[in-house]
């Protein structure tokens, strides 16, 4: 049987559906970011300003969690900043539904040191599937170039976060 890229890509949205709805968050989840965030700065891995996360209403009635603009757009002291010069920020959107809420979307931008070799690393959960989710997974990684999209697993935004802090940072920043 021939591989249907079409079929394939339908199979992958399917998958990450659902597994976006199986990850029900309580709404004290801010909470937990906050306190993951200020062990970063406990941590003295951070440099600089402490960890302000802002949370607001978009017009569909999702709440929308920032940790700073995003970093090609401007340069801002809300950023997360390191030691080792890499940049950190984010944003998720979350659904509320009437007990808690789930993930809907979700953008991680981690810059590094020009030094590193690599300038940027970026985990996208988009909100909407694309017009060809096998070319442009829903929940993908972008590995220094923006054009490129390799499918990543959806995990709870904290692993993300450790993932991008705690793996990748350290490889590329040594």
């Amino acid at each position: 049987m021939k591989w249907d890229k079409h079929k394939a890509a339908i199979k992958l949205e399917e998958w990450i559906k659902t597994h976006l709805d199986e990850q029900i968050l309580p709404l004290k989840y801010i909470m937990h970011l906050q306190e993951y965030l200020r062990r970063l700065d406990d941590d003295r891995l951070l440099d600089g300003k402490r960890p302000n996360l802002r949370e607001s209403e978009n017009a569909s009635g999702d709440l929308v969690i920032v940790q700073g603009p995003p970093i090609l757009k401007s340069d801002s002291q809300d950023q997360l900043r390191f030691r080792n010069r890499s940049q950190l920020c984010f944003s998720l959107t979350l659904r509320p539904t009437t007990k808690s809420c789930f993930l809907k979307a979700a953008t991680f931008d981690l810059h590094l040191p020009t030094t590193s070799g690599i300038r940027f690393m970026k985990v996208h959960i988009d909100g909407e599937a694309s017009r060809d989710p096998f070319t442009k997974p829903r929940s993908h990684l972008h590995p220094g170039f923006q054009h490129v999209h390799v499918p990543f697993p959806v995990m709870d935004p904290r692993a993300v976060l450790d993932f991008l802090i705690y793996n990748i940072m350290p490889r590329f920043t040594q």
